[in-house]
């Protein structure tokens, strides 16, 4: 029989009761020995980075209902979102990492890969982007960068060698001989084109339709409105404007503390990187290529200390 919602509560109250009898006492800390200290260590690192991981997933889902859009978890990844024939169907495997190490992360970016490509049980619809969507928390993993360690802040550094590094780390989990990764490599090269002449290629959020001009829509041509804003779904066009998907594996990497970036910015100013979205697909050349799709930036004007204004900015 499952357990109810009032049990669980009453363990997670009992857990966080026994760690802070061991931690707020430093003598039964101390009396704990080396072993111990470790295996409590490891036992609580791993218990919040699962929490973490439960929390992204969740606030996922609970984003995409917000929008009204159908959404099923743990059936095709995580958290897949749209009915299958829709322009934005998704499948995410959602994913924290709490540890400070670069290594960390290409760790749960392969293992993501490997469950979208179908090792674990989970199979995305063949017309949904796949999508590996990671959280770091915490501001001590440098990721793509070298390094991380445990109660040392990470650097600051270019945007562009973050982006250059990223794309090449996750280029190289893609090109790892394992079943997974291979499943997704095969599945992105039965990209086609085959529904008519391609007229041009491009991003969802690029896609505008034509509206009534607001002032006079008699003299006046009509205007023109981005219908996805912010979404970076490839997608081509063919003759007569249709629209259609291009298969695509997307690595979303989302910093919980920004980056801070090392960019030149006018006096007063600085800037931090919050978000890089990062894309793999076939071209209609018929190669695969791995490149920025988005990068999502603060920019902090401390002009007045005493109203700091922050201005998000897409790429």
């Amino acid at each position: 029989m499952p357990q109810s919602t009032d049990e669980l509560k009453g363990r997670v109250d009992q857990i966080s009761a026994i760690f802070k009898s061991i931690l707020d006492d430093n003598h039964v800390w101390t009396n704990l020995g080396q072993a111990k200290q470790q295996q409590l260590t490891t036992g609580i690192n791993k218990a919040y980075g699962q929490a973490m991981s439960f929390l992204h997933e969740y606030v996922t889902t609970q984003a995409a209902e917000n929008k009204g859009r159908t959404v099923v978890t743990q059936t095709h990844a995580d958290v897949t979102v749209g009915q299958a024939d829709q322009l934005f169907a998704k499948s995410s495997e959602c994913k924290s990492v709490t540890k400070p190490e670069k290594g960390a992360v290409n760790k749960i970016i392969g293992e993501a890969i490997e469950q979208l490509g179908g090792q674990t049980g989970h199979h995305p619809r063949a017309g949904d982007v796949r999508i590996v969507d990671v959280k770091i928390d915490g501001n001590n993993n440098p990721w793509p960068l070298a390094g991380g360690t445990y109660g040392t802040d990470r650097g600051s550094a270019l945007l562009a060698n973050i982006q250059n590094q990223a794309v090449a780390e996750l280029d190289a989990i893609l090109k790892a001989n394992k079943a997974g990764a291979n499943a997704v490599r095969t599945w992105l090269m039965g990209e086609d084109y085959g529904k008519g002449i391609v007229t041009g290629t491009g991003r969802l959020r690029d896609v505008t339709t034509s509206v009534p001009n607001p002032i006079n829509p008699v003299m006046f041509a009509p205007t023109t409105q981005k219908l996805n804003p912010n979404s970076t779904r490839p997608v081509y066009q063919t003759m007569g404007g249709q629209v259609h998907k291009i298969r695509c594996l997307t690595i979303k990497i989302r910093y919980e503390f920004p980056y801070f970036l090392l960019d030149a910015m006018p006096q007063n100013q600085m800037s931090c990187l919050s978000e890089i979205v990062v894309q793999v697909y076939r071209k209609t050349d018929g190669n695969l290529t791995t490149e920025t799709a988005k990068v999502k930036k603060l920019i902090h004007d401390f002009t007045d200390i005493n109203n700091i204004q922050t201005q998000v900015v897409r790429v």
